[in-house]
């Protein structure tokens, strides 16, 4: 077993060298994180991503090297938020966390971590047993990185970056995944779930956030290292695997200008690809997305821009 929520000692850190941390980690078998990556957890947190960017600043990723990174993880967030500064309530019992990432060669290409993310997100579900179960139903992406179950909402992502003393950039992923709780629809643009509404109690598996956690970060330090040494290429491969709405109708708001089309995929940057309705093919860089054929959507299956965390 590893423990269903963050230990209740005010600070912990648990890395692959370091096989407890407080005593009740210590009481239970380690909390399994990939090589070189260290985990932060916390029972209540103001936003794991302002934990993650104070620990960089202090140091606290020295010595982890190029292929290491921080995890936060929090069992509430007072001020958890999403993209435009929004805010969003963090109810205890859903998964919040953050993993920082270093990027020494620069963040031309943060956004593609992004995309990492969804993937290790969507393999995580598969290893709970989303898509082979009953009554489980298989992931799927929405551009850019929210994760669906049955065309509702599970998870969304919040990119930012920071520096460590060094100057080293570093991208920090913000990821929610609604495990027991989901917002009230009248609270969001796109129609929220949680996992707890599809889940099958045959699966053999606590419904926990760690239990999505561990997953969640062994799928994506895989990932990671793949773009590290093949590029974006494989993972906007494994992204489309998982994409929605690919070959259907779909409307793109860009300010107050909206866009009709078809959904191609990924450009090669990750961008949206876009049939309009004279036959041009676009790429759109950010906007508000939706497709009609997505029950219960209309306009509000437009991307809301807030994550269970607050953002995607």
């Amino acid at each position: 077993m590893i423990p269903s929520q963050p230990p209740r000692n005010p600070r912990s850190a648990i890395d692959a060298d370091e096989r407890a941390a407080g005593t009740e980690a210590a009481a239970r078998p380690p909390f399994r994180v990939p090589p070189n990556w260290r985990l932060i957890a916390l029972p209540v947190v103001h936003s794991t991503q302002d934990v993650a960017r104070d620990a960089l600043r202090r140091g606290e990723a020295a010595g982890l090297g190029p292929d290491g990174a921080v995890v936060v993880w929090a069992g509430q967030q007072q001020g958890g938020r999403g993209r435009h500064g929004r805010t969003w309530n963090s109810p205890i019992g859903n998964l919040y966390t953050t993993v920082a990432v270093p990027c020494p060669q620069g963040l031309s290409r943060a956004t593609d971590l992004g995309f990492a993310a969804g993937v290790a997100l969507a393999r995580a579900m598969e290893d709970l047993g989303f898509g082979s179960r009953p009554g489980c139903p298989a992931p799927h992406l929405k551009w850019p990185n929210d994760l669906l179950l049955d065309g509702a909402k599970v998870a969304g992502l919040l990119l930012e970056s920071a520096r460590d003393p060094n100057g080293v950039p570093w991208v920090l992923l913000g990821m929610g995944v609604n495990v027991v709780h989901s917002p009230d629809s009248t609270e969001t643009l796109y129609p929220p779930t949680a996992l707890c509404h599809h889940w099958s109690e045959d699966s053999g598996r606590p419904l926990e956030p760690a239990t999505v956690l561990e997953a969640l970060l062994g799928h994506f330090a895989d990932v990671v290292v793949l773009w590290r040494r093949e590029g974006f290429g494989p993972v906007r491969t494994a992204w489309t695997s998982y994409g929605h709405g690919l070959g259907e109708p779909v409307r793109v708001r860009v300010g107050t200008v909206t866009t009709n089309g078809v959904f191609l995929g990924l450009g090669a940057d990750g961008a949206l690809r876009l049939r309009d309705s004279e036959g041009v093919d676009r790429t759109i860089l950010a906007g508000d997305v939706f497709f009609p054929s997505d029950p219960g959507t209309g306009d509000a299956g437009a991307a809301d821009d807030q994550g269970v965390f607050g953002g995607n």
